[in-house]
Order: C-alpha cells, then structure tokens, then sequence
C-alpha cells in the first residue's frame, strides 16, 4: 500500500516537473514561428 502511493506520488512529481519544463518551450516554439509567419506574410506581398 504504500509503495503504490509513493509511487503514485513520484509518478505525479515527475509529471509536474514534465509539464513546467516542456510546456514553456511549446509556448515559445509555437510564438516564435507564429511570429515568423507573421513577417513572412508582411513581407511577402510587398516583395512581389
């Protein structure tokens, strides 16, 4: 019983420390070619 809960809470542990680190550099992944995509369209039509 209690090694199930210990690891239960390691499990929980590891998951929370999964989502905190890989979670922002989703974020800033995602924002960065956002905004590159972003440019490219500004500056696309114009080139033309």
């Amino acid at each position: 019983m209690a090694f199930n809960f210990i690891l239960n809470l390691a499990g929980r542990i590891l998951l929370s420390i999964h989502i905190e680190v890989e979670y922002p550099t989703y974020v800033s992944r995602c924002l960065t070619l956002r905004a590159q995509c972003l440019s490219f369209m500004q500056i696309g039509p114009f080139e033309n």
